[in-house]
């Protein structure tokens, strides 16, 4: 023997313990990493839609686009969406619809109508940061919400409401 020592067996399953809780925790971080990009692209188009409603009010003298999009309303906002050149990378045009009127008789109820992968914006609204996604309390004509739904933590999807 010339005093060389090797690793003993304990010290081995001690390193493939490590390197086995290490992989561990980057597939139980990936999905949600996943989540998070999707939600953030979810914001980003909502926040560009809010963009071009507010550059079409201020280019028909404060008058609020609208309406348009699913659910009986016509047309589709597709002529909106390319007039004012609004990237959308999570939405397609068929899930945007834009309403010139409040919620109305959803006031202080939730806004659960609000279809899992689609943009409403409704004027005369306010985020009011409760369970309620918008509320019309003490809004004005100028007051412009969008209503969509992310996903959370535990797989659920949750209203959001980002205002103009």
């Amino acid at each position: 023997m010339t005093g060389e020592r090797g690793l003993t067996i304990i010290e081995v399953l001690f390193v493939v313990a490590i390197g086995g809780l290490i992989l561990l925790i980057v597939f139980l971080a990936i999905p949600a990493l996943e989540r998070e990009s999707q939600n953030n692209q979810r914001r980003q188009d909502v926040n560009n839609l809010l963009r071009a409603i507010s550059e079409y009010e201020l280019n028909n003298t404060g008058n609020f686009y609208g309406p348009c999009g699913t659910g009986g309303v016509t047309p589709d906002c597709s002529s909106f969406i390319n007039e004012y050149h609004v990237s959308l990378t999570y939405y397609s045009v068929s899930d945007i619809q834009i309403s010139p009127q409040s919620l109305g008789s959803l006031q202080n109820q939730p806004t659960s109508p609000v279809p899992d992968n689609s943009v409403e914006i409704y004027n005369f609204e306010t985020c009011n940061g409760g369970t309620n996604g918008a509320s019309v309390n003490g809004a004005s004509y100028s007051d412009v919400v969008a209503l969509y739904k992310i996903e959370s933590s535990s797989n659920q999807t949750a209203l959001a409401c980002q205002q103009l």
